[in-house]
């Protein structure tokens, strides 16, 4: 068939999605030209990969890949014509109920310069092609939002902020005197999307009259990567030779942690996964530093600060996950530095970054897709009914007329 004949086009009603939701879209077929497709067919698709390899310019290098279907679903005929299709314009719209418990969709891979070389992905989307011509396909990925566990057991009224409070014993300027001070940092939400600003207030408190200066106040926004994977059996373990990669060990520098054991039979077999924490996932990827602070400009802390949820380079922050193989999670880092004292820290969990929010009407089309015949199967699964169809559900997709 002459793909220049026919134009395929799939578009769900919204880009955004969680565990549990009811997917709606259409499929957009123009046929100009003589075909022998006879049909349209769905699959929907969503998968958690990585590939690792721990040194990119060595020969036999380890490498380590897996690969988790969270979505999987055969071609499903979404409507069937008796003969070929003939010239005109149509648009076939679906539903799909996603399964619960979904990790949320993100990607990251290893920078240029990483002797490591390593790619983690999560993806979830919806492809279409003709039946009879199944050359002519098209395919549309969606976002899928997830609530960290730690946002689960949290109370509801503790989602729009949070707060981490820590009392030190201080030494004051003033010699012998020691004051116990008070640092609670808050954030505004748990929950933030990626590319937006984390709003952030400073707040210090002591229980005696002289309070100490501030020299400098460090903010770092920390990036917790993990790939994690089952054991090896004996056979796959003979395969890869006697070094393999092993680590629980949270990195303490640019290295990437693994540790190679050289004598398989003094592992620990009771493990049931090994941990990775690739090189080059930037553990700190964004700070902010105020120096040569007058102590008396903020004693009692700072107001309002904006930190942005993007990489040193001005890149969003790829979203939080929990997946099976791939663990991401972020968390800000506050560092005070008071006169005569050494430096304290307060670490603040980020329990969600969400992807950047998209516009439905972010996407290429004719103006043909706005007069369409709408066609509607009995038979296929995933067909929609017309009262779902007159609804809002479809009132962002073309050719669509809401009641």
């Amino acid at each position: 068939m002459n793909r220049m004949a026919a134009d395929l086009i799939v578009r769900t009603e919204r880009p955004e999605y969680t565990s549990g939701d009811t997917v709606y879209g259409a499929v957009y077929l123009k046929i100009s030209g003589p075909t022998c497709a006879h049909g349209v067919q769905i699959k929907f698709f969503g998968y958690e990969t990585f590939n690792y390899l721990r040194d990119k310019n060595a020969l036999n290098a380890e490498q380590i890949q897996d690969t988790k279907e969270y979505v999987a679903s055969d071609q499903i005929t979404l409507y069937e014509f008796q003969d070929s299709i003939a010239l005109g314009q149509y648009v076939f719209p679906f539903q799909k109920r996603l399964p619960m418990d979904l990790p949320g969709s993100t990607c990251l891979e290893s920078p240029r310069d990483s002797s490591a070389e390593w790619k983690v992905e999560i993806v979830y989307g919806v492809e279409v092609s003709l039946m009879g011509a199944s050359d002519i396909k098209a395919r549309q990925t969606i976002s899928i939002t997830q609530p960290s566990l730690r946002m689960l057991y949290m109370k509801p009224e503790t989602l729009d902020g949070y707060i981490e409070t820590r009392t030190f014993g201080l030494r004051s300027w003033l010699p012998f005197v020691t004051t116990n001070t008070d640092v609670s940092v808050c954030i505004n939400s748990q929950q933030f999307r990626a590319g937006d600003n984390l709003k952030l207030k400073l707040d210090i408190q002591t229980d005696g009259f002289v309070k100490p200066k501030i020299e400098s106040i460090l903010f770092q926004l920390v990036r917790d990567l993990r790939i994690t994977f089952q054991k090896l059996s004996a056979k796959d373990s003979e395969l890869l030779g006697s070094s393999l990669c092993r680590t629980l060990k949270r990195p303490t520098s640019g290295s990437d942690t693994l540790r190679l054991n050289e004598d398989l039979n003094n592992f620990d077999n009771t493990l049931s996964s090994e941990f990775i924490y690739p090189q080059g996932a930037s553990y700190i990827v964004q700070y902010s530093r105020l120096v040569d602070i007058e102590g008396t400009k903020l004693v009692n802390g700072i107001e309002e600060l904006l930190v942005p949820l993007k990489d040193v380079n001005g890149k969003d922050l790829p979203p939080t996950t929990l997946g099976t193989n791939i663990w991401l999670m972020y968390s800000l880092k506050v560092t005070l530095k008071f006169q005569k004292n050494d430096p304290v820290d307060l670490h603040l969990p980020l329990c969600s970054i969400l992807p950047r929010f998209q516009e439905c009407s972010d996407w290429r089309r004719g103006d043909w897709v706005y007069d369409c015949h709408v066609m509607i199967s009995d038979k296929s699964p995933c067909s929609v009914s017309q009262e779902i169809i007159e609804s809002v559900k479809f009132s962002t997709l073309p050719s669509f007329h809401v009641v």
